[in-house]
């Protein structure tokens, strides 16, 4: 059974924490309030920060954010583990949090895990926000690709960082470079930590053949800029699941992948709405 914690910084401000049966510290931040919840789940490389500009949606909804192992102020034993492990360590904190049915919303990493999430436990899901997210693994050229780029050099190298992230921080996040600034100085400070995370993104499994089992309402949306996870990913994603989906680019500059994170101006309302629209059964 998780068992929860708060932890004093010394400066006046406590951080939730959940532990889990394996020991890990799961760090998650929370609006409180009485409106539906929605859980949201940052990308690889990012953490509960890049969905600062949902909390807008409060006290409408009450806005839940959890830091993966290798991310943000969650500390994990430092063993491997999957997307699979990932999601019943979100389980964890709604359960410590007493909370029964939910929404779920991610981007790419964090979108397998809400769809994980809808497998391990549909009957509390009431539905899924997807955002540059996939069924799919990587093939084995995008496989070999990101284990060069994301592994060997990025965690595992000892080249210039900058040299890495600033052009990938352009796709990967996208919007100005002031946004990007803050994650790429956060990369720096420990290049080794997201080993384990990095390994389970390119290690991960198919769930194309059993998604068709998520039968909840889902909206699907990608930035117009999103060189890897586009509209033509979303709508193959939307062929295999097996409830009602809503496809929706956001169009705007250096709207790529971290779309709700740089333009949350667009991607909120379209988040309210679909949520407003969403059967309260």
């Amino acid at each position: 059974m998780a068992r929860g914690k708060r932890i004093h910084t010394g400066r006046g401000r406590i951080m939730p924490f959940v532990t889990t049966d394996d020991g890990a510290n799961i760090h998650f931040t929370d609006t409180g309030g009485d409106g539906p919840v929605l859980l949201l789940l940052h990308t690889i490389f990012m953490d509960t920060e890049m969905w600062d500009g949902q909390q807008a949606l409060h006290p409408d909804y009450r806005v839940i954010a959890v830091d993966a192992r290798g991310h943000g102020r969650t500390e994990d034993p430092g063993n491997p583990f999957d997307w699979w492990r990932l999601a019943w360590d979100c389980w964890a904190v709604l359960d410590h949090l007493g909370i029964d049915t939910l929404v779920v919303g991610g981007i790419f990493q964090g979108g397998g895990i809400a769809m994980r999430m809808a497998l391990q436990q549909p009957r509390r899901i009431r539905g899924l926000i997807l955002i540059g997210s996939s069924a799919k693994p990587y093939d084995g050229e995008e496989r070999a690709a990101y284990t060069r780029i994301l592994l060997k050099t990025w965690v595992l190298g000892d080249g210039p960082l900058e040299d890495i992230t600033q052009p990938i921080s352009a796709q990967m996040i996208g919007g100005t470079r002031e946004q990007r600034a803050a994650w790429v100085e956060k990369w720096a400070i420990d290049r080794r930590r997201p080993e384990a995370a990095v390994r389970s993104v390119i290690e991960r499994e198919s769930i194309v053949d059993v998604v068709s089992g998520i039968t909840m309402p889902a909206l699907l949306m990608c930035g117009i800029g999103d060189a890897t996870h586009g509209r033509a990913i979303q709508e193959e994603l939307a062929g295999h699941l097996g409830g009602p989906t809503q496809i929706e680019v956001i169009d705007a500059p250096g709207a790529c992948h971290a779309v709700p994170y740089t333009h949350p101006e667009l991607t909120n309302p379209v988040i309210r709405k679909w949520l407003e629209n969403l059967p309260t059964d």
